[in-house]
């Protein structure tokens, strides 16, 4: 905390005084910052001395203020500071200095020793976010010293236009404010004393807005966090203005990578681009088309990856249509891989995306049920600004065909043999 000093002085006696001299000793642990009116030094000194200041006359019954600005360096050995001033002549020629009288002031110093630490998903490190996440938030504190703490507060300062403050978990009911939440004696009756050695946590969880709700190119994509404590008394002794200030941590946004996932038969022209019966029969080939399509916001992405697996009895036709990267199978695994260097910000599915054909021939056991064509599609690429991997998931796809339109909803295995 900043301690400010005032060193008042007059000239009480019948005539004017000139070459008076104020000299300050400071406490070994006072670091000084600044005063007004500045120090005087010798221009051709090399020491750049901010503890002597000189006044060339001082009128019968004037008088003037000399503030002088500063802090002290935490220090459990040195509990008190002593604040030495002196004024007098000063004699030029001799460069001699004549004490004429000299005040001392003593500052208690103390530690409020209430340890803060913030948290977010389990990390009190800078991490990226993605649109859409929960964030997880805990103030973690605990009284280090052997004090009371009287009446602690703790405010936590959410810098960010992306978090949406109609749906934060608060079991504490935190006093919301702009992009502040406070909880006080009030809230947490622990606060009330907190004694040497307790320990607390404040929990509550925000969303991230979805990448819709926000405005990409105005809006603060960037969650800056930090909280603050403030306390009424140490012990006996009354505090007025100290905060305390724990880490800070930054969330960067990820870039809003999107994937989607269509199986059809019918192409976005109602043509046909699958083959055989449907709604499948059984023994007979029936193929269909699986579309890929990549979508990507804010940042460039690197080392793209999609992959699914094709169930047994699905058989990778080797017909495909890639407009971006490359795309294989592997026989081993029965897995389907897309794979892209790089994708720019501000691509939609238009841009990139592939195809690929399967085929399959129904057994008489899957008679009346869907076929599923592929597992699960996976996507991971790596952020270029955020520097971290990002992960997606779409659908399995199955015979039913939800996004084709004509041929969807006959997806049922059926027997003509019968």
């Amino acid at each position: 905390k900043k301690a400010t000093y005032k060193i008042l002085y007059r000239n009480d006696s019948d005539q004017d005084l000139a070459k008076i001299k104020v000299l300050v000793d400071y406490p070994a642990n006072f670091i000084f910052q600044e005063a007004l009116p500045e120090p005087f030094h010798k221009e051709e000194d090399a020491r750049n001395l901010n503890n002597q200041w000189i006044i060339e006359n001082l009128e019968k019954n004037q008088e003037g203020e000399i503030e002088i600005t500063g802090g002290f360096l935490a220090d459990e050995q040195i509990p008190s500071a002593n604040f030495n001033v002196q004024i007098g002549f000063l004699d030029e020629e001799f460069d001699e200095f004549s004490l004429q009288q000299e005040k001392s002031i003593s500052t208690e110093i103390i530690e409020s020793n209430l340890s803060m630490n913030l948290i977010v998903n389990g990390s009190n490190q800078n991490q990226p976010i993605s649109f859409g996440q929960i964030l997880t938030y805990s103030i973690v504190y605990k009284n280090l010293g052997q004090k009371d703490l009287d009446d602690v507060s703790f405010t936590i300062t959410l810098d960010s236009d992306i978090l949406n403050f109609e749906e934060i978990e608060d079991k504490n009911f935190g006093i919301i404010d702009n992009n502040s939440i406070t909880w006080g004696k009030d809230q947490i009756s622990e606060l009330d004393l907190v004694r040497p050695l307790d320990e607390g946590s404040i929990d509550f969880s925000i969303k991230v807005l979805d990448s819709t709700d926000v405005n990409l190119d105005t809006d603060n994509l960037q969650v800056k966090s930090k909280s603050q404590a403030s306390l009424i008394k140490i012990g006996d002794l009354e505090i007025e203005e100290l905060d305390i200030s724990s880490n800070e941590i930054l969330n960067n946004i990820n870039t809003d990578i999107q994937l989607k996932v269509e199986g059809r038969y019918f192409n976005e022209d109602n043509i046909a681009v699958g083959t055989g019966p449907l709604p499948p029969v059984v023994g007979e080939r029936t193929t269909f088309r699986i579309y890929w399509y990549i979508a990507n916001s804010l940042h460039e992405v690197s080392d793209v990856v999609v992959s699914a697996v094709l169930p047994d009895g699905v058989e990778w036709v080797d017909k495909y249509l890639v407009k971006t990267g490359q795309i294989s199978y592997s026989d081993k695994d029965n897995r389907v891989s897309w794979s892209i260097n790089k994708i720019s910000a501000g691509q939609d599915f238009q841009d990139i995306n592939t195809w690929f054909d399967v085929a399959v021939i129904p057994t008489k056991q899957q008679e009346g049920k869907l076929l599923i064509l592929s597992d699960q599609t996976f996507l991971v690429a790596t952020d270029e600004q955020t520097e971290s991997e990002i992960s997606k998931s779409g659908k399995a796809v199955t015979s039913n065909l939800e996004n084709d339109p004509v041929g969807g909803g006959r997806g049922l295995v059926i027997d003509i043999t019968e």
